[in-house]
């Protein structure tokens, strides 16, 4: 019997008990690598199940959505046009 797989260059996996290395597949035509970690739907998955990369993630981007408008009203060269 022969398995046949069709195995596209983004397939990766995260190994949670084995060795941590490349799935070579049968007809040599092919492997799926192996990673630390990944984005799966928008949330990231790591190795050892830790949320903070996910965490850091949010905060980080909800400082660079304060700084945006921060930066446009501490501007000196903007001003208000009063009625």
């Amino acid at each position: 019997m022969e398995l046949k797989t069709k195995c596209k260059k983004k397939t990766k996996r995260i190994p949670i008990r084995n060795i941590p290395r490349d799935l070579l597949l049968e007809d040599g035509k092919g492997a799926i690598n192996y990673v630390n970690g990944y984005t799966y739907l928008g949330v990231k998955i790591t190795k050892n199940g830790n949320h903070e990369p996910e965490i850091n993630d949010g905060i980080n981007r909800g400082r660079a959505a304060i700084t945006k408008p921060n930066s446009i009203l501490w501007d000196r060269d903007v001003t208000v046009m009063g009625p």
